[in-house]
């Protein structure tokens, strides 16, 4: 996904914050940021953005004392 400042440019691609990932899907998953990387150039040449890659890894499921 993207990360980038909303106010300098309207999506899409819209912006992803690592809070946002949290709040959704933190629940569910462990988050690890893989690789981030400067995007050359700028998003559409109109501002400074990273491109991110997230590793989603569903937790592992409690199934008690049985």
């Amino acid at each position: 996904y993207y990360e980038y400042d909303q106010n300098l440019m309207e999506g899409p691609p819209f912006s992803v914050s690592k809070e946002e990932l949290n709040q959704h899907y933190s629940d569910s998953y462990n988050l690890s940021l893989v690789v981030s990387t400067d995007v050359v150039g700028g998003l559409k040449g109109k501002c400074a953005a990273k491109e991110n890659v997230w590793l989603l890894k569903k937790h592992a499921i409690n199934l008690g004392a049985w």
